[in-house]
């Protein structure tokens, strides 16, 4: 169980997918990848506690006209769902939108529940107040209304969120917490415009912008915040800011929440949206 996101730019995979629909052809592709995912993660799993993943069955919960059902699969019937990728790859490695993988790599996944550990990354690089990204997060914080209330129902849900209340850092008026930040990105809707993305970058001091990370004092010297408006095409964009996340965590929360923020910087270099199923 986790959030999908996906940066969107039609091709031609997800258009034979979709009968010359890419939308429909883009939610076909993420159930195959699914399963095939999932027949690997268990495949995996059986090996290691010495089983023979190829004569076992694993009970799922498919939708069918009737409502859910619970039947038993196959691994290779679960291999099977992503059948047709195998023929539709090829293109992938020419596609700028691939890049968290060698094929299909427009995709990533947030998993559930959301830890702990990635709770307190995410503060640690909230920005200062101070900064640009600091300002700009206050601002956003102030002026839409993110009050981290819209992560209440998660928190109630410990599928969804290891932690029952937020983390907060700073103090009085300076003070943010991880809701505030959370909502921002999970709860303003199911596609992320591309300088939304940037500017949650700028927030996490995950984007550096000629070179360097925007730092105090630059709170009201917006030249970095019109240089990244300003630039025009993906060459632009791509030679003025680049993304900085640090070392990958050995937290796989961690690691999944740096691959979603390394999406939104290839959907910002490209114009295009960030699709996010959260």
């Amino acid at each position: 169980m986790g959030a999908d996101f996906i940066v969107h730019r039609e091709c031609e995979a997800k258009r034979q997918l979709g009968g010359g629909d890419t939308v429909q052809g883009t939610v076909r592709m993420l159930g195959m990848l699914k399963a095939r995912d999932r027949a690997d993660a268990i495949a995996a799993m059986m090996a290691r506690e010495g089983q023979d993943p190829e004569t076992a069955t694993i009970r799922v919960v498919v939708q069918t006209p009737q409502g859910n059902q619970e039947r038993d699969v196959t691994l290779a019937e679960m291999r099977a769902q992503a059948g047709p990728l195998e023929q539709l790859g090829g293109a992938c490695a020419e596609c700028d939108a691939c890049a968290l993988a060698e094929r299909f790599g427009c995709v990533g996944y947030l998993t559930y529940p959301l830890s702990e550990a990635l709770e307190r990354w995410i503060l640690a690089r909230a920005q200062p107040a101070d900064t640009l990204g600091g300002a700009l997060m206050r601002r956003a914080i102030r002026d839409f209304g993110y009050d981290g209330s819209a992560m209440g129902g998660w928190r109630s849900n410990p599928s969804l969120m290891e932690r029952t209340s937020a983390l907060t850092t700073g103090d009085g008026p300076e003070a943010i917490s991880s809701d505030q930040i959370l909502q921002a990105i999970l709860m303003v809707g199911s596609e992320l415009d591309p300088m939304h993305g940037a500017m949650l970058l700028l927030w996490l001091g995950a984007l550096r912008v000629d070179g360097v990370i925007p730092g105090p004092g630059t709170a009201q010297a917006p030249s970095a915040l019109a240089a990244l408006s300003q630039a025009s095409t993906p060459a632009q964009r791509q030679a003025l800011a680049k993304v900085e996340l640090g070392e990958p965590s050995e937290d796989r929360g961690v690691r999944g929440f740096q691959q979603l923020l390394f999406a939104l910087y290839v959907a910002w270099v490209l114009d295009r949206p960030l699709l996010l199923d959260a």
